[in-house]
């Protein structure tokens, strides 16, 4: 359900976590439902497959060719923009990808996985055939989070000892101590992230931070889009315009 007041939208659903589409297109995840949403609030698509279980990460870059990582069963689903199934599930325990913790696909259609217990990044076609593997001598290394940046650079998060930055072979490049437990978001040369009840922003350009906007102490997760604010915030979703947050 969808509430409405001037320049603010309530989805009242517990979610969580979200990410929004390069359309607009906003996706909420709840246990093993995927519900995708525009920003005005009105529910589009849903998709649930309970035989997989739990939807662990969601890739929403194209929003024709959406990525689902069931982890607890290894497999790899794509839907279309309607959230209708493309294709077959992709397993990886068949392949004997066994300890995948994280997966991402990119925009020159390769799947970057990363093994936890290897600290290994694997790189494969849509076919889960392997083309690089490269493997982190990184000390305690724990991604929870990993973002495709074009087809330039692999993003990962580190709740605890920040982003780590990886060129397109998988070659570790840098790492900024941003220390979160909660979702980031990065746009461009911007990483944004909620620390200390603030909504703030590094730029890795110029290596500069600044504060945004507050959060409550409810704030699970933000995520900016054009004019628009997107929180998640107990047991609601908001969305609405946002004042003096600089993309």
């Amino acid at each position: 359900m969808s509430t409405f007041a001037q320049d603010k939208v309530i989805i009242d659903k517990v979610v969580h976590y979200m990410a929004v589409d390069p359309q607009g297109n906003l996706y909420l995840v709840d246990d093993n439902t995927l519900y995708k949403y525009n920003l005005k609030g009105e529910m589009l698509a849903s998709y649930t497959n309970k035989m997989l279980g739990q939807i662990y990460s969601i890739d929403v870059d194209n929003p024709f060719k959406i990525m689902l990582f069931y982890h607890d069963e290894g497999k790899i689903l794509f839907l279309n923009g309607q959230l209708a199934p493309i294709g077959d599930e992709l397993d990886l325990f068949s392949k004997g990808l066994i300890t995948i913790n994280l997966v991402t696909h990119s925009s020159n259609n390769n799947l970057y996985l990363y093994d936890i217990s290897k600290t290994e990044m694997i790189i494969t076609d849509l076919h889960l055939n392997i083309k690089e593997r490269m493997n982190y001598n990184l000390q305690l290394f724990m991604p929870s989070e990993i973002y495709d940046q074009g087809e330039k650079m692999i993003v990962m998060h580190d709740p605890f000892h920040g982003v780590y930055f990886f060129d397109q072979f998988g070659t570790f490049e840098k790492n900024i101590e941003l220390i979160t437990n909660r979702k980031i978001q990065v746009i461009n040369s911007k990483i944004f992230f909620i620390d200390n009840r603030s909504l703030k922003c590094y730029d890795t350009e110029h290596l500069s931070m600044a504060d945004l906007i507050p959060v409550s102490n409810e704030c699970e997760q933000v995520l900016l889009f054009g004019d628009k604010i997107i929180r998640i915030e107990g047991d609601v979703v908001t969305i609405e315009m946002r004042v003096n947050c600089e993309r």
